[in-house]
Parts: C-alpha cells; structure tokens; sequence
C-alpha cells in the first residue's frame, strides 16, 4: 500500500521511515506478504487464517444476498471487472487490496482508507504524504521529487526527504562543512582571519 516513497516495515514495533508504525498480521491491513487481514483473523468462514496468508470464504457469499458479515453480493459477478464487490463479498475499494479492474486504477487501499496522513481516501487515492509536492500535516516543506536525501541537504528553501527544511549558514547552528555561524570573524560560515 504505501504512499508516496515511505520505506516499509512489517513486524510489531516496527517503524517506516517516515516514523510510522510498520504493518503486521492482525493490524486490518494488508500489507508485507499478507493475502487477507481482517484484524480478527479468526479463520472462520468470512474471515482470514491467523497467518494472514488465506481468506476463509464465507457459506453465503456469492448468493447475490448481502447477508453479515458481507458489505456487498453481486453473486457470480463477484471479483470480475464489472462488480464493484470482490471475491470475499467486500467493496473493492476498503478491501486492503489494490485493484486495477473496471477501468479505474485505485492508487493505494489499506483496508481503513480514511484519508489520515500517509494512507489512502475512502475513494482508494492517495492522502497527503511527504513526497507528494504538497505541504501537509507536520511538513515544513514538500518538494516532491526535489526533496533531497537528508544526509547531503544544505541550503535555504532545500527541502529533505523527511519534508523538514534543510540545515543553512543562517540557521543559528553549525552544520556540515561550516566553520562559524553567526559570530565575531565570522561571514558566511567561515572564519574571517583578520589582517
């Protein structure tokens, strides 16, 4: 699922580069190598196994009948690029899968698709998220593909990959190749060596 260029983690107490929680089976989503998580992972009929690794299809779904614990039933046209319902009887958009039929290419669906900070819109498009060329959330800056690697960011109005604002002679601290900042002998973060 992913947005933008966040690194991915899987595992409990796991954490992207963007310092957000990483995934991991049991958390609603589907992510790392899962097929199904449901958060209840029951391996019951309508449910996932508790690996995360297989759906368990549910003894009405298919009948063209929603019935609980099912969101959608368009009986045999389950899954197929007409239906909006897929296979397990969910919507395809919310069901934790990214899906390309009916013409429309959901950009990202982490299950929860609630428009937070880095996830997914319940229309399955991208949130905002660093990266995305637009200041959002706790962002100083975005500069989307010109956002440089936070290791070699220096410079005023450079943005990093982190959307934080780079480190620059001015900033009141010294940073990478910078001798002084803001002292006597001192002009544009170097030493002025008097005469």
């Amino acid at each position: 699922m992913g947005a933008g260029n966040v690194a991915k983690a899987y595992g409990s107490n796991t954490c992207t580069d963007e310092c957000l929680p990483g995934g991991y089976c049991g958390d609603a989503i589907i992510n790392g190598g899962e097929k199904c998580d449901d958060g209840k992972n029951t391996g019951m009929p309508g449910s996932c196994t508790a690996d995360c690794k297989a759906y368990v299809p549910g003894t009405s779904c298919g009948d063209g009948k929603i019935q609980a614990p099912e969101k959608c039933d368009d009986g045999a046209a389950n899954g197929t690029d007409p239906s909006n319902c897929d296979k397990q009887c969910r919507p395809k958009c919310g069901n934790g899968v990214i899906d390309t039929q009916s013409g429309v290419t959901e950009q990202c669906d982490n299950g929860i698709n609630d428009g937070t900070y880095g996830t997914c819109t319940s229309t399955c498009k991208l949130a905002g998220y660093c990266g995305d060329g637009v200041k959002n959330g706790n962002e100083q800056c975005d500069q989307g593909a010109n956002n440089k690697d936070i290791s070699t960011a220096y410079g005023t109005g450079v943005c990093t990959k982190a959307c934080k604002a780079a480190p620059f002679c001015g900033d009141g601290k010294i940073n990478g190749t910078e001798q002084c900042e803001g002292t006597n002998n001192c002009a544009n973060c170097t030493f002025i060596v008097p005469k």
